[in-house]
């Protein structure tokens, strides 16, 4: 999975190349971020290259990361059938396949990914596992088997109004497990704002769906620093994975060398607003909430 996840990685490094060579300017890139509810523009294959090429391998190890925490948990013995909601190019199933594979546990996975937007560069991999291309409050929650839902940074993507729509989503599941696992994987720099969403549908599942759970809906985890004061690496969590240096440091600075081929009468302004590229590669940004629920 390991070799995999790297191959992958440098698949979309060169798919960026080949787009960089197409470009006059980089406006596209100019307005990615997260900043208050502004999302970035999923749309845009050019964006979706550049927000994996920074985010992909930290995020492929901290799901890897959660899901071995929920294997270690054993509260789901064996059968595993994920639901994932905004699961982008389905980042969170390799994590998974990556945790399964190192647990030596053969879990049996069934994987179904739900986003709206029709991401690049997913790879089932053959396993049981697909990817739906749909609006998550078109998808039938009736009747349905699984025992793990997910939210890998999603769960502060949806309007205020769509959120509604997705609570009452949840109010009308019928989920015939018997247990059933719900993980936020959160953005930091909003966490107390997604966590808030989660413990909306947690009460739903709770108050309203008959089951129960003795977690702590308010406990997140996160990584703190390491003794010496510095973060977490990906290194540190997977020692086999790292983000490669010569991509990284393209990444940090290919723009110089662009807007200098290209002059750009916005030039200044890209300096000084739009380019924080440097990919991620600490566990600083991790923050997730694990809680098991039991049927009553």
């Amino acid at each position: 999975m390991i070799l995999f996840a790297m191959e992958k990685l440098k698949k979309i490094f060169f798919d960026f190349l080949d787009n960089l060579e197409e470009k006059e300017y980089l406006c596209e890139l100019k307005n990615f971020g997260f900043r208050g509810e502004v999302l970035p523009d999923y749309q845009n294959k050019f964006i979706q290259q550049y927000y994996l090429l920074k985010y992909f391998p930290a995020y492929l190890t901290e799901y890897y990361f959660l899901y071995n925490e929920i294997i270690k948990k054993n509260f789901i013995k064996q059968n595993f059938n994920i639901l994932s909601i905004g699961c982008g190019c389905g980042i969170d199933f390799w994590g998974m396949k990556l945790a399964n594979e190192k647990s030596n546990k053969n879990l049996n996975i069934k994987y179904t990914g739900v986003d709206i937007i029709n991401w690049s560069y997913w790879d089932s991999y053959g396993y049981d596992a697909k990817v739906i291309n749909s609006d998550i409050l078109d998808f039938n929650l009736k009747d349905n088997d699984y025992n793990i839902i997910i939210f890998p940074k999603s769960i502060g993507e949806f309007s205020d109004e769509d959120f509604d729509k997705l609570k009452n989503k949840f109010r009308n599941a019928n989920f015939k497990s018997e247990k059933l696992t719900i993980v936020l994987s959160l953005r930091k720099a909003r966490n107390a704002r997604d966590a808030r969403r989660g413990i909306e549908i947690f009460n739903i599942i709770q108050n309203e769906l008959g089951y129960k759970t003795n977690d702590s809906f308010k406990e997140c985890y996160s990584f703190d620093k390491k003794p010496n004061g510095f973060p977490y690496r990906i290194e540190d969590i997977l020692p086999e994975f790292g983000y490669p240096s010569s991509l990284s440091d393209f990444l940090s600075d290919y723009y110089l060398d662009f807007l200098e081929d290209n002059p750009c009468p916005f030039k200044k302004f890209c300096h000084e607003n739009v380019f924080s590229r440097k990919p991620i590669k600490t566990m600083s940004q991790v923050c997730f909430s694990i809680i098991n629920f039991e049927r009553r």
